[in-house]
């Protein structure tokens, strides 16, 4: 009876001690550590598809992570990720801020210095860049000395880290020029490490295959070897749910490859099977370039990344230049510095730190403006009366818009198309409201004349008014880079 009791109480310690044990490590386990690392792996799979799902996993991790500190360090970088792609680069920067504040994993704060590296970049802050680039390699180091030893997630997390790494250190050394260093980044990445990492991997397809990283060969030769990175990296891009933001890059680049005719015309003819892919919407070769350049803004304008669909408009303003459609190359032009709004104040910015420059605003009077205008004829906005004699067009009339013209042959006594055009030049005038006002189109032998009048100045605010209109309205209708059927 002693020996079977004795087991009994022997029974209980051990059960005793088990659930002490259980309650211990259930106390240092965060409380939602899987599903914490559920959302933030469904927000880092989203970063190239989606911004704003890739946004909401994020947040959703963060609230859960209160005793999870790599999960809300996670957390931070894939937040960071997306205002970086919004160019909200302040709020980028108050993410990655707290990674470094509230976190001590190395894994996640190298991610978060190479996140600074690229924000850097982008807003050329040189200085910084190299602060960051030199701390992250300090990371890199440690964290390669222990690599053996990391979880199958953070080992994930390890790849992606070193090869963003690479690719931002190899786009900031083909800004600033430096091919050798910008060569050496790339090589250094291990495409086979990014086996199981498919956004990683058109990553590095599309890097290779954009300009810059092949450089033996003939022109053909390096442009064949560049349009096959960029056509696995679209294919690829585009198979299952899909990667928009790199189909939109690699149609872009492959788009400003076909812009020189005599490469355009050697890869359409050595890639008939690949052409015939890319081009959905059977364009002409001369306009397959813009075509591809359109379909590519569509995406980003889709997708919502504020910096790339600057770029597009780029390319899609070399594009229509190409075509002679200046029109709308200007409106493209002027789209890309809406879209990055910082972009002008953040260059003012710069050389006023660096003492070169500062802005302002010059006030030019020159007759060569009327020059280039002389076969129209100058749209002065004087109003000539009768009965009030000279009259300024009111303020709020300007800029005058030129007239619809079907003849262009200037009058048998040399004068110009809009002086033929009796609704232009007959109006009411703005004072007294009679009807027998004249708006003259000066000659220029005779403006010549009259360079101590205030028509002059009056004169060429309207005509560069007027041509600004005539850019910033060409925007409705259909582009000559897409089919009327679609």
């Amino acid at each position: 009876m002693k020996k079977s009791t004795l087991n009994i109480n022997h029974f209980g310690s051990a059960i005793t001690s088990l659930m002490i044990a259980l309650l211990f490590f259930s106390a240092c386990r965060p409380s939602h550590k899987e599903e914490v690392d559920r959302l933030n792996n469904l927000s880092y799979a989203y970063h190239y598809r989606n911004l704003d799902s890739a946004k909401v996993y994020a947040e959703k991790a963060l609230r859960l992570s209160d005793d999870y500190g790599i999960g809300y360090a996670e957390a931070y970088n894939n937040l960071a990720f997306v205002e970086m792609a919004k160019m909200n680069y302040q709020a980028a920067q108050k993410w990655l801020d707290l990674v470094e504040e509230k976190s001590n994993n190395q894994l996640e704060l190298l991610i978060a210095d190479v996140q600074h590296m690229r924000i850097c970049q982008r807003e050329s802050h040189n200085k910084d860049f190299y602060t960051y680039r030199e701390r992250a390699m300090a990371r890199l180091r440690r964290l390669n000395e222990e690599a053996a030893n990391l979880p199958a997630r953070e080992r994930r997390r390890a790849i992606y880290a070193q090869s963003e790494f690479d690719i931002v250190d190899a786009t900031y050394f083909y800004y600033v020029g430096l091919d050798e260093p910008m060569m050496k980044a790339l090589n250094d990445i291990d495409a086979d490490a990014l086996e199981n990492d498919t956004a990683q991997y058109l990553n590095y397809l599309y890097n290779f295959g954009s300009g810059g990283a092949i450089t033996k060969g003939t022109a053909q030769q390096i442009a064949q070897t560049e349009f096959d990175y960029l056509v696995q990296c679209y294919m690829l891009a585009s198979t299952g749910s899909g990667y928009p933001y790199w189909q939109a890059n690699a149609l872009q680049a492959i788009s400003e490859h076909l812009q020189r005719p005599a490469i355009r015309d050697f890869l359409i003819k050595n890639n008939l099977p690949a052409i015939q892919y890319l081009n959905s919407e059977q364009m002409p070769d001369s306009l397959l370039a813009g075509n591809l350049a359109q379909r590519a803004l569509n995406i980003f304008l889709s997708y919502g990344d504020v910096y790339q669909i600057a770029g597009a408009y780029r390319t899609l303003a070399e594009c229509y230049f190409a075509i002679k459609d200046y029109n709308m190359a200007g409106n493209c032009l002027i789209k890309a510095l809406e879209t990055n709004k910082d972009a002008i104040a953040k260059m003012l910015e710069i050389l006023d730190e660096k003492g070169v420059g500062e802005k302002g605003v010059q006030y030019k009077m020159k007759d060569w403006a009327f020059n280039r205008q002389r076969y129209w004829g100058e749209p002065i906005p004087i109003v000539h009366c009768p009965k009030c004699g000279i009259v300024p067009v009111p303020y709020d009339e300007l800029p005058l818009e030129l007239p619809p013209v079907d003849n262009f042959q200037p009058g048998s006594d040399g004068e110009s198309p809009l002086a033929k055009i009796d609704s232009f030049v007959q109006c009411k005038c703005p004072k007294c409201g009679g009807a027998t006002a004249t708006l003259r189109t000066m000659k220029d032998s005779l403006l010549r004349k009259h360079l101590n009048t205030g028509c002059l100045l009056t004169g060429t605010t309207a005509v560069w008014n007027t041509l600004h209109v005539t850019l910033s309205t060409h925007v409705s209708g259909t582009s000559s880079f897409t089919t009327s059927a679609r």
